[in-house]
């Protein structure tokens, strides 16, 4: 373990793209980045340097098996924001087991797509007995139509998820982007 990983809070799968935004209104000491680092190369150099970023395929078994032995190391982790495609959803299912161990599970904040099925992992999450807070995407009605949200809405409206009631504890920045 790392001095450092004892800063660790949030813990962030898939921060590199949509999320990207989100991740930038966080102190970059206390959190970690996971991914595949493949594309949004320029939106991960916009990343505060002191992210942690950890190279992550939730798709590839032994990838995810090798970051899920790897959260022992991050202890005081409090915050926990999912972007996990449909097809990677074993993967949610095992991480949120695996959090739910610790003795002061994370807040975990799962983003789902507008045509995602949630109900496996609201399901595990209520089986697991751990803070859960699902949040759907999908798209604005705007006098001229309707629009997909943007980047920025989306991260707003993750913030605003883990301000629920074990999120109180935010840092400024984040509560002001909210």
């Amino acid at each position: 373990m790392k001095k450092s990983d004892d800063r660790r809070r949030y813990l962030v799968v898939g921060g590199t793209g949509m999320l990207a935004p989100f991740c930038r209104t966080l102190p970059g000491e206390e959190v970690i980045v996971a991914a595949r680092f493949r594309s949004n190369k320029e939106r991960v150099r916009s990343l505060d340097l002191r992210i942690e970023r950890v190279s992550l395929d939730y798709l590839d078994e032994a990838s995810g098996t090798a970051f899920l032995d790897r959260l022992r190391d991050w202890h005081k982790l409090t915050h926990c924001v999912l972007w996990v495609h449909s097809v990677g959803h074993g993967f949610s299912q095992r991480l949120i087991k695996a959090l739910a161990n610790r003795r002061d599970p994370p807040l975990i904040v799962h983003l789902f797509g507008s045509n995602a099925d949630s109900d496996r992992l609201i399901e595990a999450a209520l089986a697991a007995k751990v803070p859960f807070s699902p949040v759907r995407l999908g798209h604005v009605n705007t006098p001229t139509g309707w629009r997909w949200m943007t980047d920025d809405e989306i991260s707003t409206l993750t913030a605003k998820a883990l301000m629920g009631p074990a999120g109180t504890d935010l840092s400024p920045e984040i509560r002001a982007r909210s």
